[in-house]
């Protein structure tokens, strides 16, 4: 009886590279948070950027996805018309007074 040699099979268990802790500077962990919500009523728009949170948001800017723009200001809800019926993606940009920024898009379909 020939007994077949049995490989063993090395199980070697790497120990997982411990992450190397990363001290971020507190600016960076209280960056803003952006939160976009837009609403449509034909071919206009309202965003709305008051659900965004940070400690000092300095200002607010939208862009529409038309090539126009309303911002840097300190108003959170903006409205827009666009000229044509089409799918747009509106974009927030929140910036806080340490000058960190967040962002958030939506895509919204206009139509008359």
């Amino acid at each position: 009886g020939g007994q077949a040699a049995a490989s063993p099979t090395h199980a070697t268990t790497r120990p997982k590279p411990t992450p190397k802790a990363t001290t971020n500077p507190p600016s960076v962990a209280n960056a803003p948070k952006a939160v976009l919500t837009v609403t449509v009523s034909g071919l206009s728009i309202t965003a709305d950027a008051s659900g965004s949170s940070g400690t000092a948001i300095a200002s607010y800017l939208f862009d529409f996805g038309d090539g126009s723009t309303s911002g840097p200001g300190p108003a959170s809800v903006v409205k827009h018309t666009y000229g044509t019926a089409f799918q747009y993606t509106v974009t927030l940009y929140v910036t806080d007074s340490a000058g960190l920024v967040s962002s958030a898009s939506q895509v919204v379909v206009v139509s008359p």
